[in-house]
């Protein structure tokens, strides 16, 4: 009897062994077989592209670009690599919670082949660090966390985010998208090829959907709350959002000084947030913390109205539309020429002169003396200097770390008109070169640098709906030449904007920061604007 028991007690561990055995190598082999299949499920083939080129093939790249989908529709990177001459990524994601931004950041920071050349760019905003329960917005970050490696920090988002009985979900697209699999199979391989195929960068400028007449009547005080936003800001308390939140933003601060990256933080342009007075607190917390810490910052809902964004350049109350995103991006890399030493890589020949003007009427539109010319960073004195009898003056800058330039007051013109603005210069003693620009609403302008010593065009730039952009110098003897720009004016009010440069700046940065103190000769009654006509 106690043999039989021993016998079939025996059999029962064995059996429960063998079961036990087949069991975990059935879940090996599954578990195998899930992460292989999870390989060409991809819930965002767009950030899962962007993120191979990054981390796994190790691409190298001038600007690289963080956030959410603010940072994916606000800068028309075109734009600036075209300037720039540049390579630049985006590695933010839709909705995504600031603090997975901030775990991607630790693996870009951490090795030197990820890491931006010329400058990182997060977006940030009071929104992303706020967590929701709704699907959509837990389905979203499951994207980000697909790039991340298992670590402390992923499973401590993982349970932060999400409850356990969603746990295989998070873990395993091939669980996630189980209901319909092989759709998404095929899905993911063809957006998969198509990427790697245009070298998909990750920003989605295309989006030409405009604010319906329902949305717009929703906001219908626009411009009254562009207008008060500064004066708002101003009244507000600085509202913390949280001690994490600091201590991640601090965290991306520290360890881009440490590995001597270029770091500059930005809060896009959003209709929402002009409206929602709840986060100018929080706005305002941004201000500070990165004042205090030495870190620049743009919160571009200051400049709302100055880059004239309206409801036809967004498709929604936060994100702008291909029109908005044209407009903001030469603002902000003007801001970046001005912030950061940043060197152009320059392939173009310089531009020679050889640009003629068309017969001009003499239809005069008067300048204000030069008096009541508004000084930015300036130093402007008398030189005890004539020419032709009249009184010639130096612009010095005096300093190296904000840009510098003269400006005159708003001149009414004719909007579609071709106009022109002359002005006779020398050369000073630490610059042979001088920027002239007639500027509208911005970004409409047209840009002219000019080589006061061979006597040359260095080069001509249009930007936003400015057209026919031309420059051409006139030498007058004895080192002064008179220097010309035209340009087809799509725009009410012009100023006239002048200084002393370097060529190592791009022809629309041309007033940004340098290395030294520039200086020029000035007649001022020589600055004049004309209205341009044909024969």
């Amino acid at each position: 009897m106690v043999t039989t028991t021993r016998h079939n007690l025996f059999i029962f561990n064995f059996n429960m062994y063998t079961l036990l055995k087949k069991t975990v190598i059935f879940l090996i082999v599954t578990t195998l077989i899930i992460s292989v299949i999870d390989r060409l499920v991809i819930q965002d083939e767009l950030i899962h592209t962007t993120h191979k080129r990054l981390f796994k093939d190790k691409e190298k790249f001038d600007f690289i670009f963080m956030g959410n989908s603010l940072s994916q529709r606000s800068y028309d990177v075109n734009y600036l690599d075209s300037v720039m001459n540049t390579k630049s990524l985006n590695i933010g994601g839709s909705a995504q919670y600031f603090f997975i931004t901030n775990e991607i950041f630790n693996n870009l920071v951490k090795n030197k082949d990820f890491h931006p050349s010329k400058l990182l760019v997060i977006s940030i905003s009071p929104y992303a660090f706020r967590k929701s329960e709704s699907k959509t917005w837990k389905h979203l970050q499951m994207a980000g966390l697909d790039e991340l490696k298992y670590s402390k920090n992923y499973f401590s988002l993982v349970k932060e985010l999400y409850t356990v009985d969603e746990y295989p979900k998070v873990f395993s697209s091939t669980i996630r998208f189980h209901s319909d699999f092989s759709e998404n199979l095929v899905e993911s391989n063809n957006k998969l090829k198509h990427f790697k195929k245009d070298n998909a960068d990750g920003f989605e400028l295309n989006v030409t959907n405009k604010l319906n007449e329902s949305q717009r009547k929703q906001r219908n005080e626009l411009n009254f709350f562009a207008n008060n936003f500064f004066s708002e800001m101003n009244k507000t308390h600085e509202l913390k959002i949280s001690e994490k939140s600091e201590e991640v933003l601090l965290n991306i601060i520290d360890k881009c000084k440490q590995n001597n990256i270029n770091l500059l933080f930005i809060t896009p342009p959003a209709i929402d947030m002009l409206y929602d007075k709840n986060i100018y607190g929080n706005l305002k917390y941004f201000e500070t913390l990165f004042k205090t810490n030495e870190v620049d910052y743009l919160n571009l809902n200051y400049n709302f109205n100055e880059l004239n964004l309206g409801y036809d350049d967004y498709s929604d109350f936060s994100h702008l539309n291909k029109f908005g995103s044209k407009k903001i991006t030469p603002f902000i890399l003007e801001k970046i020429l001005q912030k950061f030493e940043i060197t152009i890589n320059k392939t173009s020949k310089k531009v020679k002169n050889k640009i003629k003007l068309k017969k001009i009427i003499n239809e005069e539109i008067t300048i204000p003396d030069y008096r009541t010319w508004v000084e930015v960073r300036l130093n402007l004195e008398n030189n005890l200097q004539e020419l032709n009898n009249k009184e010639v003056y130096h612009i010095k800058r005096n300093s190296i770390t904000e840009p510098s330039y003269m400006v005159t007051k708003t001149i009414n013109v004719n909007s579609g008109d071709n106009y022109f603005t002359e002005v006779i210069v020398k050369k000073g003693e630490n610059s042979d070169f001088f920027g002239l620009r007639i500027q509208g609403a911005y970004p409409n302008r047209v840009d002219a640098v000019f080589d006061l010593k061979n006597g040359e065009v260095e080069g001509v730039e249009k930007g936003g709906d400015f057209k026919n952009g031309e420059a051409y110098i006139e030498n007058l003897g004895e080192g002064w030449y008179k220097c010309k720009l035209v340009g087809k004016i799509n725009s009410k009010d012009i100023r006239i904007i002048f200084g002393p440069t370097s060529n190592e700046k791009i022809i629309l940065g041309w007033e940004g920061k340098i290395e030294s103190l520039n200086d020029i000769y000035i007649l001022p009654s020589s600055l004049k604007v004309f209205m341009q006509t044909e024969l």
